[in-house]
């Protein structure tokens, strides 16, 4: 999170912008997909998942500041 505050606060943009800064992939064990279908049925999926995705996109953060997401939590819990 750090790293997307940092790169926001030295991005050449003006006036307001909503960002999601999220990691790569999800801690649960499931993939993505089966993991919707399971606990969030009625939620309409707008893409395809690969394995352990994120639910959640940073495509707007990484298009307008160039994050990235450095860490995973693979990094600390096995």
């Amino acid at each position: 999170m750090a790293q997307a505050f940092r790169l926001a606060l030295q991005a050449d943009l003006s006036g307001y912008e909503t960002f999601i800064a999220t990691a790569l992939n999800t801690c649960v064990k499931l993939p993505s997909a089966q993991l919707l279908q399971e606990f969030y049925p009625e939620t309409e999926m707008r893409s395809e998942f690969e394995g352990n995705q994120s639910l959640v996109s940073a495509a707007k953060a990484t298009r307008l500041l160039g994050y990235q997401a450095e860490y995973t939590w693979e990094t600390y819990f096995d």
